[in-house]
């Protein structure tokens, strides 16, 4: 099944219990995650955005190098802050 990324999360039902494996999932590619993310974003764009924003290589190489190079935030979205590692 293919996921609709406009879609919003709470659609997907997104508790604290899926969001916990989904950063347990991710976190080989990305390290630990905000345990927020999949709460502060609306929908899997505004996810994907924000990890573009937080970690740009670890997104590059996750995506074998075909992530672009910045996204854009989601209109009215405010900017997320790189993190430093």
């Amino acid at each position: 099944a293919r996921l609709d990324a406009r879609l919003p999360l709470a659609e997907y039902g997104i508790d604290s219990i899926k969001v916990m494996a989904l950063n347990q999932r991710l976190a080989p590619a990305f390290g630990e995650l905000s345990r927020t993310l999949f709460f502060e974003c609306a929908d899997l764009d505004e996810v994907a955005a924000a990890q573009v924003r937080r970690h740009p290589e670890d997104a590059q190489s996750w995506t074998d190098g075909d992530a672009p190079a910045q996204i854009a935030p989601p209109h009215g979205a405010a900017p997320v802050p790189a993190q430093n590692t």
